[in-house]
């Protein structure tokens, strides 16, 4: 009789034992995979974050080196320098911007307008002396303001997309810890139960 009793009981101790292990290796899965998810998703958005910001010091330098050729283009040889140091900065701005995709599409294509018109501008300038300098200077003046703007805006958008997926990441891993805990109490209540089922049957026997 006693023996009848406790098969049950053991039977559920011993079942409740391996739902715990399976329980424990799907949690142990579930964040596995959730960590990984958020670590590509941050990755990819810090990626972007840098790319954004390189666009925004890139650009600040190729229009400091406008600034360098105005100052110094009386000099042939200061003038080449400064002009490659300008294209270099420019490339690198697209570059940047490129490996935005669709979200930079639009500074993209800012930026190719501000570098027409600073083509135009050089290609006309002699820049020979101080005057011809301030002419070109009046030509060009504010035209670079929109895309900088629009570079902080996108620098600013990222930074804020980051810590938005942060705070996601961040929840998701006390709800999942929280489902575990669940789980674990729920489990491991009813093996101790069934545990003190089978201690009372063995003290009756």
């Amino acid at each position: 009789m006693h023996t009848s009793g406790a098969r049950p009981l053991a039977a559920l101790l011993i079942l409740v034992i391996l739902l715990q292990g399976a329980a424990g290796l799907f949690a142990l899965w579930r964040n596995h995979t959730e960590q990984a998810r958020s670590r590509a998703e941050l990755a990819a958005i810090s990626m972007a974050r840098d790319a954004a910001r390189n666009a925004q010091s890139a650009f600040h330098v190729q229009v400091q080196e406008w600034k360098n050729i105005l100052l110094r283009g009386q000099d042939a040889a200061l003038r080449a320098r400064h002009e490659q140091a300008f294209a270099e900065r420019s490339a690198a701005v697209g570059t940047a911007l490129g490996n935005l995709g669709a979200r930079a599409e639009q500074a993209l294509q800012r930026h190719a307008a501000v570098n027409r018109s600073y083509a135009e501008v050089l290609a006309s300038a002699p820049l020979a002396t101080g005057d011809d300098a301030r002419a070109a200077d009046a030509r060009l003046r504010g035209v670079d303001r929109e895309l900088q703007t629009m570079l902080d805006r996108l620098s600013d958008n990222i930074t804020a997309e980051h810590g938005a997926a942060l705070a996601a990441a961040a929840l998701r891993e006390a709800e999942s810890y929280a489902a575990m805990r669940l789980m674990l109490f729920i489990t491991g209540g009813i093996g101790l139960l069934a545990t003190l089922g089978l201690m009372l049957v063995a003290a009756r026997r």
